[in-house]
């Protein structure tokens, strides 16, 4: 609660543990040895801080805050003792509430008065929020520059490049964080979803592993840990061969294996590891093996009344299209999307997998994304309308129309370029997950001109 004090004293000094601790913002941090006059000192100012401010903080704990704002301005009216304070809460209230204009007017006229973190902080937060992104970024890197050990902004700015399509730089700046503060779970599990976005799977792997046992006897220790990493050894090793694969496939195995013992009463995590289980054992090339293991967790789903459960359901779905049988992933996923239309959290995770949108507001989405992705291909201006396009993507990467769209702007770039690898690369990866989608056949003519025009490319390549 905001009322409270929160002090924290430790004989830890790495800059590992001291970083980590201070991202949680507790009201102090004092490290052993200190002298008891030293704790006293501490408490005393804080207690006294949160005694003056206490209609604004006990506010705060009821989400009243209409009344903690209008409790900070009666504070600076009287030009209170911690009027600072108050500036900086108002203003960053008045972004949770949306009112982005009023709250940049506080951050900027404090900038012009004095560069403090707080207002750069926010400036470039109501900056994002309105979809500014190159102004945000700017804010974010100015911070930056100023205060390197500031972990929060390396966050911020990921976000800015993944909003201005640039994910490999949004991954870059990640692992500098993480270089310097290795043991922010939160992160750690951003930065291993983002490599296994950019098809960096070994990276992805290594971080994995590390928030599995980051979250090892703390609030973060789920069997979902366990899950991913052993989705994406298995996805890793469906791209390798021989002994590498071989290596990523026990250890895969191994990391569902060790969830018996912790979760031996928890049925969904049974039937979750078998269907995980079953990719493995496609990967290593034993269908017959996967097909078994498949079964038996379709007859405990169905035996224990969980075969409509929406989070089996959306991983027998992923467990179908690894395997590639797209036709019967698609089926459910399509038979999930109508059931659960209004659960956006649900639909979220459907979309990664589906080929289609599943709700008006998705498809709006999709519409605006093409539309201003046509516009620029018109314009010729390629680059730009591959950036556009690649942004639907990372929303919905399994959309046909999408990377059909794609395709064609990447052609357009190639025709200029042949031997752009990363283009080509991309185009390459597109056409055949297109040429393995269930929806191939409703597009195929598209898809054949596109291929057609890729062939003449490649054979441009020098």
């Amino acid at each position: 609660k905001h009322v409270s004090v929160v002090l924290m004293t430790t004989a830890e000094t790495s800059q590992e543990m001291v970083l980590s601790a201070i991202e949680h913002q507790p009201d102090g941090y004092l490290a052993k040895p200190f002298a008891f006059n030293l704790l006293k000192n501490r408490l005393d100012k804080t207690l006294i801080r949160n005694e003056a401010l206490y209609n604004i903080l006990s506010a705060l704990d009821d989400e009243n805050y209409a009344e903690a704002i209008k409790n900070c301005d009666l504070h600076i009216n009287e030009s209170g003792r911690y009027s600072k304070w108050c500036l900086k809460a108002k203003a960053d209230l008045l972004y949770k509430l949306g009112e982005y204009d009023v709250a940049l007017h506080i951050y900027k006229k404090q900038l012009s008065e004095r560069c403090e973190d707080w207002a750069l902080l926010g400036q470039g937060k109501a900056f994002a929020a309105q979809k500014k992104y190159a102004d945000a970024l700017k804010s974010f890197q100015q911070l930056l520059t100023a205060n390197p050990m500031f972990m929060a902004v390396y966050d911020w700015i990921a976000k800015m490049h993944l909003a201005l399509n640039d994910p490999d730089t949004a991954q870059k700046t990640l692992e500098k964080a993480v270089a310097i503060s290795p043991r922010s779970f939160t992160r750690l599990h951003d930065l291993a979803h983002l490599c296994q976005q950019n098809n960096d799977l070994a990276q992805a792997t290594n971080i994995y592993r590390k928030t599995l046992e980051l979250a090892e006897n703390s609030i973060h220790f789920s069997a979902d840990n366990n899950f991913e990493l052993a989705n994406c050894l298995t996805q890793y090793a469906k791209d390798l061969q021989g002994s590498e694969a071989d290596k990523l496939t026990r250890e895969a195995l191994n990391t569902l294996n060790s969830l018996a013992s912790k979760f031996k009463n928890d049925i969904l995590v049974k039937i979750k590891t078998k269907l995980i289980e079953s990719k493995v054992y496609y990967t290593m090339k034993d269908p017959s093996k996967a097909q078994a293991v498949l079964d038996s967790a379709l007859m405990l789903s169905e035996s224990m009344g969980e075969e409509n459960n929406p989070e089996i359901l959306i991983e027998l779905a992923s467990t179908y299209t690894h395997s590639n049988n797209i036709v019967k992933a698609q089926e459910i996923l399509k038979e999930l999307g109508e059931k659960h239309a209004n659960n956006e959290e649900i639909i979220n995770k459907i979309e990664l997998l589906s080929e289609q949108p599943f709700n008006e507001k998705t498809k709006l989405i999709i519409s605006e994304f093409t539309k201003n992705g046509i516009e620029l291909y018109e314009k010729g201006d390629y680059d730009e309308a591959i950036k556009q396009f690649a942004r639907a993507m990372r929303q919905f990467p399994k959309h046909v129309g999408l990377q059909l769209n794609l395709v064609q702007a990447l052609l357009g770039a190639l025709n200029q370029d042949p031997n752009h690898d990363k283009n080509y690369q991309q185009c390459k990866t597109c056409l055949n997950q297109v040429k393995n989608s269930a929806s191939l056949q409703q597009r195929k003519q598209r898809y054949q001109d596109l291929s057609d025009k890729f062939d003449i490319v490649s054979k441009l390549r020098k």
